[in-house]
């Protein structure tokens, strides 16, 4: 038998939150999140698994949604969930933080389900790429509804199908376009849990968007969450970006200020403690 047992951990409360209507208090990677991203072109959040760091990548929808509100074009959002078991949470948690806070902005869940039950007579990418280009087409009564900017919430194969011209040939050229020019805001939430193939391709992305020139109009904004970021990663966004603190920053606990030590903490992990009664820990 192992037994593994697991610390309980808390973090630093943010000292003051710049959103009044925010029903709970900031902790203070997520407080330090968003001004890393109103500063930078791809932050990654390093913290642990369970404390928050989802709704740290959400905070900066209330600086998209004050620009949607001024300004034109407006600005979607794209969230990138691991698996389609995860889909369907990160859609709820989205739509709830939408909702509490009266942000406009429409929260969909897209898988190849999803487009195969919506797709009529139509081919799967061309379905794929007419609802991103105005996800109204496919609402039974689309004049009683208001546009509105959205976030969508996809899994890494529908993203890369996009991306790399997977679909027919009649269709492969506007999907990709919709998918590279539609969002300004990509979250990738949980990247330590995708496999070699799904990482290269998202780090061969970040390349093509600095080969466009998308981050120079500044736009463009990366927020990777990853509790365990490997050293050859950061090398790679090193010589993609440039050193840490120019284009790209990581938050993580063993980079926090010694200032923020006077800070409350609150709990945010419980302790555990997991039996393996048969088999080897690997298996």
């Amino acid at each position: 038998m192992t037994k593994i047992t697991l610390e309980p951990r808390s973090e630093k409360l943010a000292e003051g939150s710049p959103f009044p209507r925010l029903a709970r208090r900031l902790l203070y990677h997520q407080m330090r999140t968003l001004e890393a991203l109103r500063q930078h072109d791809l932050v990654i959040n390093a913290y642990d698994t369970g404390t928050g760091k989802t709704f740290a990548s959400l905070l900066y929808l209330f600086d998209l949604d004050e620009h949607n509100r001024h300004a034109v074009p407006k600005r979607n959002v794209l969230l990138i969930a691991p698996t389609n078991a995860l889909l369907g949470q990160h859609e709820e948690t989205v739509r709830r933080f939408v909702e509490s806070n009266s942000l406009g902005f429409q929260v969909i869940r897209i898988t190849a389900e999803v487009v195969q039950e919506m797709r009529g007579g139509l081919r799967r990418g061309e379905a794929l790429q007419r609802f991103v280009a105005n996800y109204l087409e496919f609402e039974d009564d689309p004049s009683s509804l208001r546009r509105k900017p959205m976030v969508l919430v996809v899994n890494p194969d529908i993203y890369y199908y996009a991306m790399f011209f997977r679909y027919g040939r009649f269709d492969r050229r506007n999907v990709f376009e919709q998918f590279l020019t539609r969002f300004d805001y990509i979250i990738v939430d949980e990247f330590h849990y995708y496999n070699s193939k799904q990482m290269a391709n998202f780090l061969f992305l970040f390349a093509l968007f600095e080969q466009f020139g998308y981050f120079e109009v500044g736009s463009r904004k990366i927020c990777l969450l990853s509790a365990t970021p490997g050293g050859k990663f950061r090398e790679y966004i090193r010589r993609l970006f440039g050193e840490e603190g120019d284009r790209w920053v990581m938050i993580s606990p063993d980079n926090e200020p010694v200032e923020s030590e006077k800070l409350p903490r609150v709990p945010t992990l419980a302790p555990l403690e997991l039996e393996v009664l048969s088999d080897e820990l690997q298996d």
